[in-house]
């Protein structure tokens, strides 16, 4: 194989060029000093970003602080908040969970359990674009009874409505859905419960133009023998107007996420074929909003060597392609590993792309929020797992261009002539952190990727399976100068230069 080199100051002087180029990309790790930190949730300022999440106290041990960060377009921490006291646990939402209002400040929904009294309170929280809060909406639940908000949107007459599921009825433990709307002065308007045969889960809301909205999610059938996906349509004043479950040929259809861009309305799940647990297919639905009525499906296999793999958020661009994320597990040579996705598709529902992100370690990393940006790229949220240089679990935020690239230019491809590997670094000279983007032949057996200094000592390495991803790799340990990162699978397929900063 022919390997053509560049002096590395023109690399470096093309790969700036790239980045300047390009829509800002980043990715980063954000730690409320917890002993775990989750994301459930992203929104859009006119700044930057907010993240929406919970920590758990070191010494209580408790989810009870409610945490939200201001970052700017490059991803730097501007602020934090934290609301609740430790002596509490609270939850906002579960995915796909907030939502940016028309006057640019923000809502989310947050459930909060008392566990001295065993009761809990249904919120939906107000903030401006500082995190500072503007009201607070709420709910309070019978005791003992279970009760989770997973979603809150704005509706078309100013107000908010959240959605989700409780068993505080006749027929537990079925769980019910139930949504509550909120005035835009932050009154309770309504709580209302919504009867179901068989146990329900929720886990989103749009909102329709007349003050209502839809949610979305999924519901036991055949005798609590399969799940069916589940759409239910409610007015302003929380009257059912119409359900719908989804009857796809499938053997399970998990929850539904649901999105709309202008007037057309869209739902995605990640479907089991089998009875063996292993969702490697996923369904994107458009649908009316009138009746429920299907306009279109399209049905996409994810990957051959994908385990469980779950779809978590959904959202629309301006053009009206839909973009996707959530986690997916791996299964190759009896090793198994835990990425974030993207995946986009036109406003037919075609695939267009999808693109994988991994630590250089393997450490659990998942989505559950994403949003399309201002300038066209796509702010995606979730967590990343502990690991030697990172303790505990820590809030994760990824910026791409509308390629899903953080490497620029990963859209274009780096396999040239009859290569059968190849890879970028951006950005380069690094320091802290530098992202590698690899893409293989899939007839390739799994690889590994490793760094060595100038002397040839090897200071880290990491397995890479097949295809294309973008690994995050942490370098803050390493000496300032000058490094080769190289691809193997038994053989040196290709290699680059690093510097460190």
């Amino acid at each position: 194989m022919r390997t053509v080199r560049f002096p590395l100051a023109l690399v470096c002087l093309l790969l700036t060029t790239l980045g300047t180029a390009q829509t800002p990309t980043f990715n980063k790790r954000y730690d409320a000093d917890g002993t775990g930190d989750q994301l459930f949730g992203i929104v859009s300022t006119n700044n930057g970003y907010i993240g929406i999440g919970n920590s758990v106290n070191p010494n209580t041990l408790q989810t009870g602080r409610l945490w939200l960060f201001g970052i700017n377009q490059g991803g730097e921490l501007l602020w934090e908040r934290t609301y609740f006291p430790d002596t509490v646990t609270v939850q906002p939402g579960w995915s796909n969970s907030p939502d940016r209002l028309s006057d640019g400040n923000f809502v989310t929904p947050v459930h909060e359990l008392r566990p001295q009294s065993n009761t809990r309170v249904l919120h939906i929280m107000k903030f401006d674009q500082l995190g500072d809060s503007i009201w607070t909406c709420s709910y309070p639940c019978p005791s003992g009874s279970f009760y989770l908000a997973t979603s809150a949107r704005e509706t078309s007459d100013g107000g908010v409505v959240s959605v989700g599921a409780t068993d505080d009825h006749s027929a537990s433990p079925n769980y019910r859905p139930f949504a509550m709307k909120c005035d835009a002065d932050g009154n309770l308007l309504w709580f209302k419960q919504f009867y179901s045969s068989t146990s329900t889960s929720i886990s989103s809301v749009v909102a329709t133009d007349d003050g209502g909205g839809i949610m979305g999610g999924s519901q036991w059938v055949n005798g609590y023998t399969s799940k069916r996906s589940f759409l239910l349509r409610f007015d302003a004043d929380g009257n059912e107007l119409w359900r719908m479950i989804y009857q796809g040929d499938v053997y399970h259809m998990p929850i539904a996420h649901l999105t709309r861009f202008g007037n057309e309305f869209y739902f995605g799940t990640e479907v089991e074929l089998t009875d063996n647990n292993n969702p490697t297919d996923y369904i994107l639905v458009r649908f009316s909003p009138n009746t429920g009525a299907i306009v279109w499906e399209q049905t996409h296999s994810f990957c051959e060597v994908c385990g469980n793999f779950a779809f978590f958020a959904i959202d629309a661009n301006t053009g009206g392609e839909i973009i996707a994320a959530g986690p997916v597990s791996y299964f190759v040579n009896g090793l198994s590993a835990q990425f974030g996705h993207l995946i986009k598709h036109n406003n037919n529902g075609d695939f267009v792309w999808k693109r994988h992100y991994a630590f250089d370690d393997e450490s659990s990393c998942i989505f559950r929020d994403l949003r399309v940006t201002d300038d066209g790229g796509i702010v995606a949220a979730g967590h990343a797992g502990d690991n030697d240089e990172y303790p505990s679990y820590d809030g994760w935020v990824i910026k791409t261009d509308e390629h899903g690239c953080i490497v620029p230019g990963c859209h274009v491809g780096v396999l040239e002539n009859e290569a059968t590997a190849a890879f970028k670094l951006y950005p380069n000279p690094a320091r802290d952190i530098v992202n590698l983007y690899l893409e293989t032949d899939q007839s390739r057996p799994r690889g590994t990727i490793t760094i060595h200094d100038l002397q040839g000592r090897e200071v880290k390495n990491f397995p890479a399976p097949q295809g294309e991803t973008t690994y995050i790799v942490d370098i803050s340990t390493l000496p300032a100068g000058m490094y080769v990162v190289s691809y193997t699978d038994g053989v040196v397929l290709v290699t680059e230069r690093l510097i460190v900063e």
